[in-house]
């Protein structure tokens, strides 16, 4: 597994203990991060299987989705539902992951 496998798996328990403690009244918004977290490790898996226009298309996907649970986590922070260090940390692990992701896409 490469580390990138790795640390998406990390983020995405993390991230999904975390808004499991959102309160009621949200759930779209819990279950469209949870779903984001979900397809980055997803996406990421699949795409590092496989070859060229496909790796570079799931990768891709992958980044975007990673971006999607950060901007989700991200409001749920502005409005006082979760922890904003707890936040900050996944942020910036998303960041890492995002980074990684493109320059696996690139080779």
């Amino acid at each position: 597994m490469l580390m990138v496998e790795g640390l998406a798996r990390e983020v995405a328990r993390d991230g999904i203990r975390l808004v499991a403690e959102v309160p009621r009244g949200h759930a779209e918004l819990v279950d469209q991060v949870r779903r984001a977290l979900t397809s980055v490790v997803l996406n990421t898996s699949e795409g590092l299987n496989r070859q060229a226009g496909d790796r570079r298309n799931l990768l891709g996907v992958a980044r975007g989705s990673a971006s999607e649970a950060a901007a989700g986590l991200g409001l749920m922070e502005a409005l006082g539902l979760v922890d904003a260090s707890k936040v900050s940390d996944l942020d910036a692990r998303l960041d890492r992951i995002r980074a990684m992701l493109f320059r696996l896409a690139q080779r």
